[in-house]
């Protein structure tokens, strides 16, 4: 894989959303990461470059649980790779980096809405196993929640909220 993975930075957003649109066929992820953007409000936005064209984006932006007490926590999509070079690692590398980033930065728990064949691998697991809920009905198996810190999700439980810009 010769790519080369660092922080998204502000120059970046336009291939960033052209990206977005390209990997899901449609403008509502890519939307939902310019908002996020423009709110100045990600938590971490890592990009996978090949030569001068980026290839790979990952986002990371607030979240929370609420429950007996209310979490921030951290929600990770969208995630996006160019079609043609799917299959190749760079989303996977693009997710291990950014939880190793984020466990440096002294976050404690992530979570998805994704396949639950896929992100399994990483680490995720399902939500309601720690009586995580989503603020909206999904099928169980694909909200999930990672642990970043070592048995924080024993003190964590509720309903989850992604931010407002997932809608």
């Amino acid at each position: 894989m010769d790519v080369m993975i660092r922080r998204a930075e502000q120059d970046d957003t336009p291939q960033i959303l052209a990206l977005t649109k390209t990997a899901f066929d449609r403008d509502v992820e890519a939307k939902i990461v310019a908002d996020i953007e423009s709110a100045g409000e990600s938590i971490l936005a890592l990009v996978a470059v090949r030569g001068q064209v980026i290839v790979g984006h990952v986002l990371f932006s607030p979240a929370t649980v609420v429950g007996k007490t209310t979490h921030a926590i951290v929600a990770l999509g969208p995630i996006s790779v160019q079609p043609g070079l799917q299959r190749e690692g760079i989303g996977s590398t693009l997710i291990r980096n950014g939880l190793e980033m984020l466990r440096d930065e002294g976050h404690s728990v992530v979570m998805l809405l994704g396949h639950s064949d896929y992100y399994p691998r990483f680490g995720f697991e399902r939500a309601d196993t720690h009586d995580i809920r989503l603020s909206f009905d999904v099928p169980a198996p694909a909200f999930m929640v990672y642990e970043i810190q070592p048995n924080v999700l024993n003190d964590i439980s509720g309903t989850a909220y992604f931010h407002p810009a997932f809608g």
